[in-house]
C-alpha cells in the first residue's frame, strides 16, 4: 500500500457482507492515478511549512525537458547513483531525482528520439523541498511510466509534438 490522499474510504464492520459481482458490467482500472501537472506540484509545495516533510506521495505527469544524466553522489549510507533530469508541463519545470533501483526505468530516455516529446507519469513519488524550491524524488515503491498508452499522456504528447522543433 502507498500513502496517498483520498476522499474515498471503505469501512468494514462486523455486519459488512461482501458479495461476488457476477457478469461483466464492472471493471477495476489497472492503474488509478491522481495526476498532478507540474504547476500543481508547486501549488501543493506552497502549502507546506518550511521544514515540513510530506507524508503523502503524489502522482505527476509531465514532459521530459532535459534527459539529464546519471551520476554517483555521496550519501549517509555510502555512494549511490541518481538520475537527475527536468520535466515540465509547459508552465513550470521541476527537478526529478530517480534513485538506484528506479534508474532502469528512465535510462531508456537516452536512447529515445528526443525530437518527439517523452511523457512521464511518476507514480507514488515524494515532493521534496530543497533550498525553498520543490523537487521530486523516487521512493522504493515508486513507478515510472514512459510514454504510457493513457488518454492524459497521449493528449500531452500530441500537445507537445507541435512545440518541439
Amino acid at each position: 500500500m502507498r500513502p496517498v490522499p483520498s476522499a474515498m474510504c471503505i469501512d468494514f464492520c462486523i455486519h459488512t457482507i461482501v458479495q461476488q459481482v457476477v457478469g461483466d458490467d464492472w471493471s477495476i482500472p489497472l492503474n488509478k492515478f491522481d495526476l498532478l501537472n507540474v504547476v500543481d506540484v508547486y501549488a501543493v509545495a506552497r502549502g507546506y511549512a518550511r521544514d515540513q516533510v510530506p507524508i503523502n506521495t503524489i502522482d505527476v505527469i509531465g514532459v521530459v525537458d532535459n534527459p539529464g544524466q546519471v551520476k554517483t553522489v555521496p550519501t549517509r549510507t555510502g555512494e549511490k547513483q541518481v538520475h537527475c533530469f527536468n520535466m515540465t508541463d509547459g508552465m513550470c519545470s521541476i527537478k526529478v531525482s530517480v534513485w538506484e533501483d528506479m534508474i532502469a526505468s528512465t535510462i531508456d530516455m537516452f536512447e529515445m528520439d528526443l525530437q518527439q516529446p517523452i511523457v512521464l507519469i511518476l507514480s507514488s513519488v515524494r515532493l521534496h523541498m530543497f533550498m525553498y524550491s520543490p523537487s521530486i524524488v523516487t521512493l522504493p515503491y515508486s513507478r515510472i511510466y514512459v510514454n504510457p498508452d493513457m488518454e492524459e499522456a497521449v493528449a500531452m504528447r500530441q500537445r507537445y509534438a507541435d512545440v518541439i522543433p
